[in-house]
C-alpha cells in the first residue's frame, strides 16, 4: 500500500496522466452515444458531477447541450479547459466540490450526471450534503443519471486489480486493497522503458451498496429510480453485477 492520499491531492497528482490511463479519445466517443440514449429532446442545460478532465462534459456539448462541470482538483480542470478548447466545444468548468455548489445554480439543470466512480470518492457526510446540492440544481422533471462500481460484489471476488494499460510510453496500474471497514484505491505508473521510474498514489473510497445509495437519494428528494446493472438498462444484481447505474428524478 502506498501512502494514503487526500482525495484531491490524488487527483491534482493523476490529472497529467489521466487521458493517457483511459483513452481519452475513445472513451468520450463512446461516452457520446452512451449519453444520447438518456437526453431528452427538451433538454438544454447539463451538470457534470466530479467531471475530472471534461471527458463526459465534452461528450454531453457533442450531444448539442450546454454544459458545465463541478470538480474539486483544479488540475484535472486544467486539463478540461485545454482539451475541451481542442474539441471545438464549449463547457463552463467550476473548481467545487458537489457539497458546495452555491444557490445560484439552483434549478437550472435539465440532466445532471455523475459517472466514472464519482461519489465513491465522497465520505457519507460529505455525500449526503451533495446529494442534497444536486437535487437542488435539477429543474422540476430533471433527470439524474449515476454510475458507481458495486463493490459488493468487487469484494466478494476480491477482484484487486483494475486494470493494467499502457500509452505514451508508460504503464499505469491500477489496483484496490480490501482492508477491514475500508477501500483503498492505488495507481502506479511506471515508466516503460525504466519500470525503477515509478510513482505510487493511494486514495480512500467508500463501499456505497445500492440500498445505501437509494435511501441518500430518496432523502435527499429523489423519485422515480431504477437500478440498472449497465447502460443498456440490464437488471442490477448486487452479487455479480460490475457497476450500479441509477437513474432518478425530481
Amino acid at each position: 500500500m502506498g501512502r494514503l492520499n487526500k482525495n484531491t491531492d490524488f487527483y491534482n497528482a493523476l490529472s497529467p496522466d489521466y487521458d493517457l490511463m483511459v483513452n481519452s479519445s475513445a472513451y468520450i466517443n463512446a461516452r457520446k452515444g452512451i449519453l444520447k440514449k438518456f437526453i431528452r429532446e427538451d433538454y438544454k442545460f447539463a451538470a457534470d458531477i466530479g467531471c475530472g478532465t471534461g471527458n463526459d462534459s465534452i461528450a454531453l456539448a457533442l450531444n448539442g447541450l450546454q454544459v458545465i462541470g463541478f470538480e474539486p482538483s483544479a488540475e484535472m480542470l486544467h486539463e478540461a479547459v485545454k482539451k475541451t478548447a481542442a474539441y471545438g466545444c464549449h463547457a463552463g468548468y467550476v473548481n467545487k466540490p458537489a457539497s458546495k455548489i452555491t444557490t445560484d445554480y439552483n434549478h437550472q439543470f435539465d440532466f445532471v450526471i455523475s459517472l466514472g466512480n464519482t461519489l465513491a470518492n465522497i465520505n457519507p457526510p460529505e455525500l449526503k450534503k451533495s446529494l442534497h446540492k444536486i437535487h437542488a440544481i435539477l429543474r422540476k422533471g430533471g433527470t439524474l443519471l449515476l454510475q458507481i462500481l458495486n463493490y459488493g460484489s468487487l469484494r466478494k471476488e476480491n477482484k484487486r486489480v483494475v486494470n493494467v494499460t499502457e500509452s505514451g510510453g508508460k504503464i499505469f496500474f491500477r489496483f484496490y486493497d480490501f482492508l477491514p471497514g475500508r477501500l483503498d484505491f492505488s495507481i502506479l505508473t511506471a515508466e516503460k522503458e525504466n519500470l525503477k521510474n515509478h510513482d505510487l498514489i493511494t486514495t480512500r473510497l467508500y463501499e456505497y451498496t445500492k440500498s445505501g445509495m437509494t435511501a441518500m437519494l430518496k432523502t435527499a428528494g429523489f423519485k422515480s429510480l431504477r437500478c440498472y446493472a449497465d447502460f443498456n438498462l440490464a437488471p442490477f444484481s448486487a452479487s455479480s453485477s460490475k457497476d450500479l447505474i441509477i437513474t432518478a428524478s425530481k
